[in-house]
């Protein structure tokens, strides 16, 4: 099994010495981050009695999902270095505030586009709404 643990390592099979990389980027928000969600809370869960406190809601960052170019990334060639770019993550958020005792959910970016959900301040959120 190989572990993918930070962006732009190097990781090997020791047996045979293939190594995989993952290119370097920046993620927007980290583990622990505290942002702001520009999407009202009902849209993302199952839940038609929720009445929104507010058109967004606040949520801690509590898992990071990578995603790479195709679902599956599949070696099919013989070659000494194999490269891996995230081209989507998704974010796994517990609500607080208003919100704090309601279900986690998730929220997919592509990191091609320029257009995001999540803001860092509230007052950021509000300036692009």
């Amino acid at each position: 099994m190989i572990a993918l643990s930070q962006v732009g390592a190097f990781f090997k099979l020791t047996d045979h010495k293939m190594k995989l990389s993952l290119e370097p980027g920046e993620l927007p928000f980290k583990v622990g981050d505290r942002i702001f969600v520009n999407q009202p809370y009902s849209t993302m869960v199952n839940q038609e009695v929720l009445t929104d406190n507010k058109p967004y809601f606040e949520a801690d960052i509590v898992r990071i999902f990578l995603e790479f170019p195709n679902t599956v990334s599949i070696i099919s060639e013989r070659k000494e270095v194999h490269h891996f770019a995230v081209t989507v993550i998704t974010y796994d958020l517990k609500p607080v505030g208003f919100y704090q005792n309601e279900s986690r959910v998730t929220v997919r970016i592509d990191l091609s586009t320029k257009e995001s959900l999540l803001f860092a301040t509230e007052d950021k959120l509000l300036k692009e709404q």
